[in-house]
């Protein structure tokens, strides 16, 4: 694709447009992305559900940038055809476990995971990050978990608990447990 000089010139002089980064999309591109966009603050998103082995190496090198980071698995509000496995699941958590990312907002995790139904009624997403780690996490959205450890998150100014499926929709006890 070509522009022309001027608005080439707009594009690489506006730093944040080079800061929304898709981590599915090829490693050339998000390298290009994480350069153009300097020292600017960065917002990660996954919509695959394959986590690129060099993602580990991305969460570490640019952690101190990172103030969104959105993971959604490929479904749609008629499709539920495409559920990301277990394994894909803890490799998400796995490396946001052992990651500091002390300018992270804003967190978002949408996966339909692949369980039979009983799994999936007593989903409970594990300890996501060490409280040190996210200490500025401010907007938290979940999907598909009926569940979390206490104390995952305790500065939040808000909070979207999205179940779109009955069998993962927190019970009037669960939901009143979280909110004390």
């Amino acid at each position: 694709m070509l522009v022309c000089r001027h608005w080439r010139a707009i594009a690489l002089a506006h730093k944040i447009l080079w800061s929304y980064v898709d981590i599915s999309w090829n490693r050339h591109l998000v390298h290009l992305c994480l350069t153009r966009a300097e020292e600017h603050s960065l917002f990660i998103s996954a919509y695959d559900t394959d986590l690129p082995e060099w993602s580990q190496t991305l969460f570490s090198m640019f952690r101190h940038r990172i103030r969104s980071i959105r993971i959604a698995g490929p479904h749609s509000d008629h499709d539920y055809g495409c559920r990301i496995t277990a394994d894909d699941m803890e490799n998400y958590i796995d490396v946001l476990r052992n990651t500091s990312m002390p300018s992270l907002e804003t967190f978002e995790l949408d996966v339909p995971f692949d369980y039979d139904e009983a799994a999936v009624a007593e989903a409970i997403l594990p300890q996501l990050f060490n409280q040190n780690h996210i200490f500025r996490l401010k907007s938290f959205r979940l999907g598909w978990f009926c569940g979390w450890q206490p104390d995952n998150f305790t500065n939040l100014t808000e909070f979207l608990w999205d179940t779109p499926c009955a069998l993962v929709r927190p019970s009037l006890t669960q939901f009143m447990d979280f909110l004390s």
